[in-house]
């Protein structure tokens, strides 16, 4: 009887202790579930805030903080930032490059500019010289006629420095500058001032601007040398005219007049921006008074803008021709301009007619602006340029004073 007590006691205890074991498993496992739940919220959480962020990325950092959720989120929150902060420095340290190489790019053409000027002003003086050795070489051998010889080279050169002198006053009245740097560099601090406002009196400033071009042409013709130039009429507008007192017969009347006066050698290009069917009708129709000496483009965006004035230089482009020649035991070297096919044109003259009016404001008027710079670099010292603007009034720009 004792012994069945002492087995029933010992059943009883060894089920106890199985009860409790089970019961101490089930509470860890319930806890270690409560962690997993626990911990997986948190990593959503953590990933709904930043999505790049992987799940085991977002387990790794809650490990790391203790699972303190809080932490790992303003530790994300640092990192985004450090990382944008240094995104950010990257683009503006490329942004900086660029700026620096354009910056160096328009130094150089700067630098080989002012060089070809000194190049060409340092031949004009080497022709001089070699000129003035001969006068004097001829000095030697004729000196019965020493002062007769004196007196004509004297008055020779007089006449020379007088034609040159009243060559640059005629341009500069014409309305017109020379290419050299100092002039291009006014013109176009002059075109950045410039406020973009009001109407387009289109027909008026194509007719002020032919009128300058048949102006000019006769102060060439005066000077013997017209034949030396090609010229080039550039209209730019981004609207239909709005008020101008030219009529349409009229202005047809005066591109004849311009077909007949310059003939071949004047081309005139007419670039259209983001025009609308009524502004495209109307240039086109002006074109066509130009007959095959006027092009026209249309240009869908300001961005084109540099692109069209790029593709008219092309066909700018200056060949040199360089030649010895042997007079007099002295060796010369000459160089000899071109453009194109044609041989005998050795120099452009180019009119800039520039629309102001205030839909040119902004971006756009800068695009222009930029645009005619670079186009006024790709001319020489030897070729003439002038603009001109109009909005509700007309504006040469170039020359001795504004007109």
């Amino acid at each position: 009887m004792g012994n069945d007590n002492s087995n029933n006691n010992n059943y009883n205890k060894n089920n106890y202790n199985n009860n409790n074991n089970n019961g101490r498993q089930q509470a860890m496992q319930q806890y270690k579930q409560q962690q997993f739940n626990g911990k997986e919220h948190k990593i959503q959480k953590i990933i709904r805030q930043y999505p790049d962020i992987t799940k085991q990325e977002a387990s790794n950092m809650l490990d790391n903080f203790d699972g303190d959720v809080d932490q790992v989120l303003t530790f994300c929150q640092w990192y985004e930032k450090d990382k944008q902060d240094k995104t950010r420095k990257e683009k503006e340290k490329r942004e900086e490059e660029e700026r620096r190489r354009l910056y160096e790019q328009r130094l150089r053409v700067k630098q080989q500019r002012r060089q070809q000027e000194e190049e060409e002003k340092e031949r004009r003086q080497q022709i001089q010289q070699l000129q003035l050795q001969r006068y004097n070489n001829n000095n030697e051998s004729n000196n019965n006629d020493d002062n007769e010889n004196n007196t004509a080279n004297e008055e020779e050169q007089m006449k020379a420095f007088i034609q040159l002198m009243a060559s640059a006053v005629l341009i500069e009245r014409a309305g017109f500058d020379v290419a050299n740097q100092e002039n291009c560099e006014n013109i176009i601090a002059k075109l950045k001032k410039t406020a973009c406002k009001n109407r387009t009196l289109l027909r008026d400033g194509i007719c002020t601007g032919i009128v300058h071009l048949l102006k000019l042409k006769a102060v060439l013709t005066r000077l013997e040398t017209f034949s030396q130039y090609k010229f080039i009429h550039i209209v730019l507008t981004d609207g239909e005219d709005t008020g101008s007192k030219t009529s349409t017969s009229e202005l047809s009347q005066i591109f004849e007049m311009l077909n007949k006066e310059i003939g071949d050698a004047c081309k005139t290009y007419f670039i259209g921006i983001k025009l609308e069917s009524q502004g495209t009708k109307e240039i086109k129709q002006i074109a066509q008074m130009g007959g095959d000496a006027a092009e026209f483009f249309n240009c869908n965006d300001d961005v084109g803008i540099s692109s069209i004035f790029q593709r008219i230089q092309l066909q700018l482009v200056r060949r040199q021709e360089v030649a010895v020649i042997q007079h007099d035991d002295v060796a010369i070297i000459a160089a000899r301009q071109n453009y194109g096919l044609e041989l005998s044109v050795n120099n452009y003259l180019v009119l800039f007619t520039l629309d102001t009016s205030g839909s040119m404001a902004g971006g756009r008027w800068n695009q222009v602006v930029g645009s005619v710079s670079k186009f006024l670099e790709s001319l020489s010292s030897r070729d003439i340029f002038g603009v001109l603007v109009f909005n509700d009034e007309i504006k040469i720009i170039t020359g001795n004073e504004e007109k």
